[in-house]
């Protein structure tokens, strides 16, 4: 599925594709964990919006003392 976020508050950087490793599934079709290297990194804030492709691994970065609020949803198509 694709993962749609959408941004309430805060900043973040979420980094998206290239290779994950030492990930966990945790549900179907759902993994968490491991480090991602090789990625596009995206500076996210309030009201920005961002598609991520359905199989590319993503990691949301928030900086030290910050906070991220966001919507994520699920997509088929």
């Amino acid at each position: 599925l694709n993962d749609v976020f959408v941004v309430q508050s805060g900043r973040a950087s979420v980094q998206v594709g290239g290779a994950v490793a030492g990930n966990r599934q945790t549900a179907p079709g759902e993994w968490r964990g491991g480090k991602v290297t090789g990625a596009q990194s995206y500076d996210l804030g309030p009201g920005d919006v961002l598609w991520i492709p359905a199989g590319l691994p993503h990691l949301v970065v928030v900086p030290k003392g910050g906070t991220f609020t966001y919507m994520a949803f699920k997509s088929a198509k």
